[in-house]
């Protein structure tokens, strides 16, 4: 949880340093002050101001700018999206905390590969600008389009990719089992045929060495 964090970028050559308590840290460089053991939190004084948190996700709707051109959706930095804290996240940069804890602004911290139906940051991490509503999962995977993609009742991008993933090792298992079947199943009659003939063979090459040997 984000408690502080400074309003301008510090001196490369500041470091941060926390005394004094158990709760809370703060990011080296950036100066950024988070809780870090909720269970000390409870101990702390009031003067910390506990449970000032929100605790949900904020929604962020598109109020800024305009993602559609001639009833078609466009791509738009202002995409809608669900946020622990609107203020930082998304603010286009996967700031100290976050490249720390990834999870608390997949938005901003998500790799380009990780990200469908988006623009990434300059920087290579984050979503610079989305098709319509951007979700993202607990894996970092971001999907862009997603009411688009529910209204015209298609499968979003993610749950496709997961079927699909699903589907492919569903069928590789039916194809071994059927391996093991076909390895562990009756000798047919073809079968038997072969496993006589090479009987009779190898018993012809025996009585033949021997009797080349007596004689």
């Amino acid at each position: 949880m984000r408690v502080a964090k400074p309003t301008a970028k510090p001196d490369p050559s500041i470091t941060f340093i926390l005394h004094g308590s158990g709760a809370f840290s703060v990011t080296r460089w950036d100066g950024i002050v988070y809780v870090s053991n909720e269970t000390k939190l409870r101990s702390e004084p009031d003067t910390v101001h506990k449970d000032s948190f929100v605790g949900r996700c904020v929604w962020r709707s598109n109020n800024k700018g305009n993602n559609r051109t001639n009833g078609i959706a466009q791509m738009s930095e202002y995409y809608p999206t669900c946020s622990p804290d609107l203020t930082y996240c998304p603010d286009n940069e996967c700031d100290e905390l976050e490249r720390i804890h990834p999870r608390i602004c997949p938005q901003d911290c998500a790799v380009e590969s990780d990200i469908l139906f988006g623009h990434v940051n300059p920087s290579g991490r984050g979503i610079k600008s989305g098709l319509r509503t951007c979700v993202c999962n607990n894996e970092l995977q971001c999907s862009c389009g997603y009411d688009a993609f529910r209204q015209q009742g298609n499968d979003v991008p993610l749950a496709k990719e997961e079927r699909f993933r699903k589907s492919r090792d569903r069928k590789n298992e039916i194809l071994v089992s059927g391996a093991r079947k076909g390895s562990s199943g009756q000798c047919g009659p073809t079968c038997m045929m072969g496993v006589i003939g090479a009987s009779l063979f190898v018993l012809i090459v025996i009585v033949g060495s021997l009797i080349t040997w007596r004689y």
